[in-house]
């Protein structure tokens, strides 16, 4: 998904920080909907969006 990139490496580049935004938002919408049929803990994906400089762009 990020081009056998790291996200740090993905985030430096216009095109790089869509691809890690769009992998963060199906982070987030995955453990959401597995949440629907397993009652875990919610996992705050926060950390990561503030740790690559993009939180900005976390709607």
């Amino acid at each position: 998904m990020l081009d056998g990139k790291s996200p740090r490496a993905a985030v430096k580049t216009p095109k790089g920080k869509e691809k890690v935004v769009a992998w963060l938002k199906g982070l987030e919408t995955g453990e959401a909907k597995m949440r629907k049929f397993k009652p875990v803990e919610p996992y705050d994906f926060s950390w990561m969006w503030k740790e690559l400089g993009i939180a900005e762009l976390r709607q």
